[in-house]
């Protein structure tokens, strides 16, 4: 059986980063090889950097105890979030590139999904993405990775290019993130588009996953934003005209604390684990969200739903409707029209998914069982 190491962003408190990861492992393992997850935390997102900077930036007493509170409680969360994924995964904890070359060992070496390279997320361009800790020769591949930005730092191309001309092969989450890497100058022919690791597994079987009951017996619009307060105030506003024109309850869930929640919900589930997010989505009649893993688990498990698109970092969402032609779910501004908003057709949008997760699988599999 052949081992493979996956590494992708693991370090924060947000629902679709946990999922994704479980999604490709699992269907790793479907696959007939054994997934490993690298535990990796970046720098930047580390407790101790954390807490040094509270320190460092904060100078009043009460603010500097609030949010001290605030990463406590955020890093209790996170420890819950790790457990939903260990449970299920084997993983290595790594904290540094070189804990990851000391204890990391396989067949094969693959990035997996979410913005792995996006430089600004991640604070720099970060080696241990691009997999700069495999031995020399040895098989890199990416699955369903993701760019995020408009464009590549300048100063950073040509690095970029080096790490990635070592891969065997290239597989991405967006068609704008082939573009910028032909760009860059690698071979266009052997860059190929595919699914999220969510949209892998299908209603049923993300079902069989949700080990939790039905939490509100009342029939409830689900609200979920990673975005600004500018996108939470649109998300406010569509999600009580559809709540009130359809009777529903306005139910939100949060990674976070008070902080973020929205005025407009009758029920809030703040500093939720992803099998809460999980039930929450699956008993929704109605979605309404800014993020791109809300939007993919809308989709997948065939929700009414509307996405307020956030101003950067979108091309994600913009790709994933404009495959299932729903591009008409995208609202900017709290004044849309939702009266041209036709009912989703889902037998011919699971007729599409059902093809491109063929070919998304194929792809993943030929990677693990066919790259020397």
């Amino acid at each position: 059986m052949r081992k493979v190491s996956i590494i992708t962003i693991i370090d924060n408190n947000n629902f679709g980063t946990f999922l994704q990861a479980f999604a490709l492992c699992k269907k790793v393992e479907q696959l007939g090889a054994k997934p490993e997850l690298v535990d990796y935390c970046r720098p930047h997102m580390s407790w101790k950097y954390s807490f040094k900077t509270i320190f460092q930036t904060i100078h009043n007493p009460l603010r500097i105890m609030s949010r001290l509170l605030t990463l406590w409680q955020s890093n209790k969360t996170h420890q819950k979030d790790r457990k939903f994924i260990h449970q299920y995964l084997s993983s290595q904890s790594c904290e540094s590139i070189e804990d990851i070359k000391r204890t990391v060992s396989a067949d094969v070496y693959m990035t997996g999904s979410d913005q792995v390279w996006n430089s600004i997320h991640n604070g720099g361009l970060d080696k241990a993405f691009y997999l700069d800790y495999a031995p020399q020769g040895a098989p890199r591949v990416a699955y369903a990775a993701s760019i995020g930005m408009p464009q590549f730092q300048e100063y950073e191309k040509e690095e970029t290019k080096a790490l990635l001309e070592k891969y065997k092969m290239i597989t991405l989450r967006e068609q704008s993130s082939i573009e910028l890497l032909s760009d860059l100058g690698l071979d266009k022919s052997k860059l190929h588009a595919v699914l999220d690791p969510t949209l892998l597994l299908n209603k049923e079987e993300w079902k069989r996953q949700i080990t939790l009951p039905r939490l509100h017996k009342e029939k409830y619009l689900l609200v979920y934003s990673v975005e600004t307060k500018e996108q939470n105030n649109v998300i406010e506003s569509v999600a009580e005209k559809i709540a009130k024109e359809r009777n529903l309850k306005i139910v939100g869930v949060y990674y976070g604390g008070a902080y973020g929640r929205m005025k407009c919900c009758d029920y809030n589930h703040h500093y939720a684990t992803p099998d809460v997010f999980l039930s929450l989505m699956y008993y929704a009649e109605y979605v309404v969200v800014s993020s791109f893993h809300g939007t993919a688990f809308s989709v997948n498990f065939n929700k009414e739903f509307i996405t307020v698109m956030p101003d950067r970092f979108n091309s994600r969402v913009l790709n994933l409707l404009t495959k299932i032609n729903a591009t008409d779910r995208i609202v900017k501004t709290a004044d849309c029209d939702l009266n041209s908003v036709k009912p989703l057709d889902y037998e011919h949008i699971n007729e599409i998914l059902y093809k491109e997760r063929e070919d998304s699988v194929s792809l993943l599999k030929q990677m693990i069982d066919r790259v020397d």
